[in-house]
């Protein structure tokens, strides 16, 4: 998995993207293949996002100290998920497929799948392709796309910042949910959802992003 410096630095940093893969293998090695579900939710990416009742996953942070604990789980999300399956009433996910390459992602969401109980909601946000094809072909007003000269920019900014890999729309992203063993998906709105306890979204994302709910 490449690492990017920043929004703006569009060159691979090679020697920090060789650290981080050397830490992943080494921490898979020695992480334990298993964890018992501590919480009743399960966030997958959460960043500096870390949420009560839930167990909070991302992917190995650039360290080497490995003895540190800390509160959320590591884990390279294009490898097995440490639970058993049928452990969680429900998961969240924000702004987190989009760091992966397509065929890590399709993985990660039936992984998700596998560890949901029976009927539990999955609510998955991604940034939304089609949102900003509609700002290319008419200039939105909102705060994130008026803050780009043209479409061409705001374009760049989805697909080459941030590290990522790909690009998502409400279509693909039903589609896959699906495919991934979910009974059905729907697009849902800002701060809507069936189980009100997953609707963590983030205000300052909601311009560029496309939510949708699925169910197992």
């Amino acid at each position: 998995m490449y690492v990017f410096d920043d929004k703006d630095n569009f060159r691979v940093n090679l020697r920090r993207s060789l650290q981080m893969a050397l830490i992943a293998k080494i921490k898979r090695f020695l992480s334990p293949k298993i964890i018992k579900a501590k919480n009743k939710y399960i966030h997958i990416g959460c960043g500096y996002h870390k949420f009560n009742n839930f167990d909070n996953l991302d992917f190995y942070n650039s360290s080497f100290s490995f003895w540190k604990k800390k509160n959320y789980i590591s884990h390279d999300f294009r490898y097995k998920l440490p639970f058993e399956d049928n452990v969680y009433e429900g998961a969240f996910s924000e702004h987190t497929l989009e760091h992966l390459y397509f065929k890590d992602a399709k993985f990660l969401l039936s992984e998700i799948c596998r560890v949901l109980k029976k009927t539990a909601i999955f609510r998955c946000t991604v940034p939304g392709l089609d949102l900003f094809i509609e700002n290319y072909n008419e200039k939105k007003k909102d705060d994130y796309f008026s803050s780009f000269e043209n479409g061409c920019d705001a374009m760049r900014d989805l697909t080459n910042n941030y590290g990522h890999l790909n690009v998502w729309d409400k279509e693909t992203l039903k589609r896959e949910l699906l495919n991934a063993g979910f009974s059905s998906a729907k697009v849902c709105q800002f701060g809507e959802g069936e189980n009100e306890d997953l609707v963590k979204d983030l205000k300052d994302r909601a311009f560029q992003t496309i939510y949708l709910e699925a169910k197992k």
